[in-house]
């Protein structure tokens, strides 16, 4: 395979940005993934690369179940490559956090991007014969997602470039070179590639309307500001000091990479904000806040928490185990598609989920697919997360949930099913989502919903509101926290000859994706301009 990909690397020649550009912004060229997937394979990028991507995923690869083969198949490699690029850059990379698919619409020569971990997963099979994944291959899927991220934003930098008539070879004026570089940062915002501008009045109007629909947009470019002068002093030692520096084109890549990379911390900061002002609301340590409480929220002049109960049900983020008095799920709605920010046709940038840290601190001590109820009961007593303190006596229920999925299993407690993950929910109830069972939630993006059941539907009404704030005085009680006895595992233990119960579509909802708070309103603005006089189409009712 190797002597392969080595010939197979050989033979092609180099693609710049240009290659990129060819294709429809939501495309890439196949021949594209097989250059940069066969260069990885072949060893002629950096090798410290992979070092630290092995290094990050080795505790959670040594924790999943394998293969007969000692490899990962294809839901717990989509799994762990999802937990690598939100924990890492905060970014829910599309296509996996669905079922793998090798179907699209695509030419024969092309592919859409949101389907090329599927592209990639399909190369992988053909030449590892269906074994699975061990951990170098890991990292190289890892590394060519990455380089075809960078890529992206390469071509983007480059079609600003030609808009202004600057060049990409020599040095660059040093306020044009800038401009340019804030003209990504724009249309990053406005939704990457998907904004490409092909005039300079373009670039005009997409920074008028980046002003208009971000309200927090002069925080987010000062800090812009801020992040190119650390730049800049980090880099300032490996200039000559005798005479004044140019920037190059190759200079402002470099600026966007390091930008893309440390963008989503930065917009985490808002998702803390939002965490924090729902626990605040939160009903007597559940986890839950009381729709009569959300609601009221913008009653009284926020703007955030307007979501309408039909979307919130479409996110997995209501409790409606009272049907009369929903509760909205504080992890569940943190994890959710509900305010993503589409800043790249490969990625959306994404709250960091609070419960993978938690997770992966168990992986690295447990070091086994499966523990012991005592063990794991230790391990967590003393864990401590951003709202529950370490320390503590475990609860007598929670005590007895987890022999009774040891018991389930035969006697021990696999980490990544969902029975596990439901009490992790229990345990850390403001941090882990609460896992649905496969087939009863099916998360839409706000555009995704707006064309299926109109624009309207999105946002709750004021009378809505109402109806629910009109409560928000009465004494509420909950029994508890719901608790449905129902296993899923992305594998099945080898070793085990009875038959588990598996499905490729629950971590779809279980792994989480996010909401970022800052990006609700522009958001919402930009569907009802797009959207404006569509039809609303039935709402299918359901419980979650």
């Amino acid at each position: 395979m190797f002597l392969a990909a080595l010939l197979l690397a050989s033979l092609v020649a180099n693609t710049s940005a240009d290659a990129f550009l060819k294709s429809r912004p939501e495309q890439v060229n196949k021949h594209d993934i097989k250059r940069l997937l066969f260069a990885e394979l072949a060893g002629k990028t950096d090798g410290a690369k992979f070092k630290e991507v092995e290094s990050f995923l080795r505790p959670l690869f040594v924790s999943l179940p394998k293969n007969a083969h000692g490899r990962l198949d294809a839901p717990l490699v989509r799994y762990s490559l999802h937990r690598y690029f939100v924990q890492k850059y905060g970014w829910h990379v599309k296509g996996l956090d669905s079922t793998w698919s090798n179907n699209d619409t695509s030419s024969p020569t092309t592919v859409l991007k949101s389907r090329a971990p599927a592209y990639i997963q399909s190369l992988f099979d053909e030449h590892l014969h269906g074994q699975g994944f061990g951990l170098h291959e890991l990292a190289v899927f890892a590394a060519t997602m990455a380089d075809l991220i960078h890529a992206e934003a390469t071509g983007q930098l480059e079609s600003i470039h030609q808009v202004m008539g600057l060049p990409t070879n020599g040095i660059l004026p040093r306020a044009e070179a800038d401009e340019a570089v804030e003209s990504f940062l724009v249309a990053y915002l406005l939704g990457g590639t998907s904004r490409r501008a092909r005039s300079a009045e373009d670039l005009t109007n997409m920074r008028t309307k980046v002003h208009a629909q971000y309200p927090d947009y002069p925080e987010t470019e000062l800090w812009f500001q801020d992040f190119k002068a650390t730049y800049d002093l980090t880099h300032s030692s490996r200039r000559n000091p005798f005479i004044e520096w140019s920037p190059t084109f190759d200079d402002s890549v470099s600026i966007v990479m390091d930008f893309s990379h440390q963008f989503g911390a930065f917009q985490n900061l808002e998702c803390h904000s939002l965490k924090r002002k729902l626990t605040d609301m939160e009903f007597r340590g559940t986890g839950r806040v009381r729709m009569a409480d959300f609601y009221s929220n913008a009653l009284s002049g926020g703007w955030e928490f307007m979501e309408s109960i039909q979307y919130l049900r479409n996110q997995g983020a209501l409790d409606e185990t009272d049907p009369s008095r929903p509760h909205v799920v504080i992890p569940n709605y943190m994890n959710s598609l509900t305010n993503c920010l589409t800043a790249s046709n490969f990625y959306a940038i994404c709250c960091v989920n609070e419960c993978n840290a938690l997770m992966s601190n168990l992986e690295m001590i447990i070091a086994q697919p499966q523990a012991s109820p005592a063990r794991i009961a230790h391990i967590v007593s003393g864990m401590q997360s951003d709202t529950v303190d370490a320390p503590r006596n475990l609860s007598t229920v929670l005590l007895q949930r987890l022999e009774d999925i040891a018991t389930h299993h035969g006697g021990l407690v696999p980490l990544h099913g969902r029975l596990f993950a439901q009490w992790m929910h229990h345990a850390y109830p403001r941090e882990c989502s609460f896992p649905h069972i496969s087939g009863t939630v099916n998360p839409l993006t706000p555009e995704e919903f707006a064309r299926k059941r109109g624009i309207k539907s999105l946002e709750a009404t004021s009378e809505e509101m109402q109806t629910h704030a009109f409560w928000v005085n009465e004494t509420s009680r909950m029994k508890g926290l719901p608790w449905a006895h129902v296993e899923e595992e992305l594998a099945v233990h080898v070793h085990q000859p009875e038959t588990r119960s598996r499905s490729g579509n629950y971590f779809s909802s279980f792994v989480g994706l996010v909401a970022l708070a800052s990006f609700g309103v522009p958001l919402y603005r930009t569907l009802r301009d797009a959207f404006a006089g569509s039809p609303t189409t039935k709402v299918e009712s359901h419980m979650v």
